[in-house]
């Protein structure tokens, strides 16, 4: 796979610490950066965790100001579309 060279700003702490560890690791300091954005990628994006957050989203109670919104934003629909079916649909 191809490789791009970025350039970011770290706090110098922090990159002791990613100097540290890579040293004790006896590995590069990239090896290290790769393997932590590498991890982080594979926890925050996946694809499972985002149904997962989007579901969660989903199972929570709307409150006042968001069904007032939505009703709103229903009406909205209607007069754009017409009066073809829009009332939402429950989940089983």
């Amino acid at each position: 796979m191809a490789k791009v060279r970025t350039t970011i700003s770290v706090e110098r702490w922090l990159l002791d610490d990613v100097d540290a560890l890579a040293k004790e690791m006896k590995s590069s300091r990239d090896s290290v950066i790769f393997s932590a954005l590498k991890a982080f990628v594979d926890r925050y994006g996946s694809d499972e965790l985002l149904l997962k957050r989007i579901n969660a989203a989903c199972d929570e109670e709307p409150e006042a100001g968001e069904k007032e919104f939505g009703r709103a934003a229903l009406r909205h629909h209607r007069q754009l579309v017409g009066d073809e079916d829009c009332s939402p649909k429950r989940r089983s």
